[in-house]
């Protein structure tokens, strides 16, 4: 489902179908710099499915991103809550 158009992206909700793009993102040691370490596969695959829990407890998470000209995948932004000072607080984030 897409979620929201620029002019020049389309974000819409992770599917299974991102599985290959995310997991070659998450595997990326440049990409996941500030990160702790790079995810496997597996753990793509988990972070795809805690992502589809918080658009049904949420009712929003992180958006898979997409070029509009052509569909290439462009990374991942979105919205999650986190927990700051033990306050439950909606935050930004972006990986491309």
């Amino acid at each position: 489902m897409t979620v929201l158009t620029t002019e020049r992206l389309a974000l819409r909700e992770v599917s299974d179908h991102d599985l290959d793009d995310l997991a070659a993102l998450f595997g990326d040691e440049a990409v996941m710099r500030y990160y702790p370490r790079t995810r496997t596969r597996a753990e793509t695959l988990e972070w795809i499915r805690v992502n589809q829990a918080r658009y049904r407890a949420d009712g929003h998470g992180l958006w898979a991103m997409h070029l509009r000209d052509g569909g290439a995948f462009a990374g991942d932004c979105g919205l999650t809550v986190q927990r700051v000072d033990a306050v439950p607080r909606v935050a930004q984030t972006r990986d491309v």
